[in-house]
């Protein structure tokens, strides 16, 4: 059926959809200029996107991680629940979902977080450890 688990690449848009329990670190996205990544209905899972991505968006997805390098664009999550996301991006929108955990670094401290329809967010500031610049 329609339920297959798989990455694939449609024009510049990646497809990763419906992953369940894949937590072995085999879920990984390779994003080259100008391709943005759709995550969909993933559960217990851990994805990671390397590269620059122009834009990321997850939807309908349920105890799972994303991790990314670089977001051009916003992040966007919709539909979704108890989710972890680590990676650098100008701003994080998270609409109709409950339980997300943001990793920012100091890097991307200052940006954007939007929550519309969105319950127990919470925002972690990594301090990078070994920062010569420290004050």
């Amino acid at each position: 059926g329609g339920k297959e688990a798989k990455t694939h690449l449609v024009n510049k848009k990646w497809f990763v959809e419906n992953y369940d329990g894949v937590k072995d670190g085999s879920i990984v996205v390779n994003v080259e200029k100008g391709q943005s990544v759709y995550v969909y209905n993933v559960k217990d899972s851990v994805v990671q996107i390397k590269g620059k991505a122009a834009v990321i968006q997850l939807d309908k997805v349920v105890k799972s991680g994303v991790v990314w390098e670089d977001s051009i664009g916003a992040v966007e999550v919709v539909n979704s629940e108890r989710i972890q996301l680590q990676g650098n991006a100008p701003s994080y929108n998270l609409d109709n979902t409950s339980g997300a955990t943001l990793f920012l670094t100091k890097d991307n401290f200052e940006s954007q977080v939007v929550t519309s329809n969105a319950t127990e967010v919470n925002i972690v500031v990594n301090q990078e450890e070994g920062d010569p610049n420290e004050t």
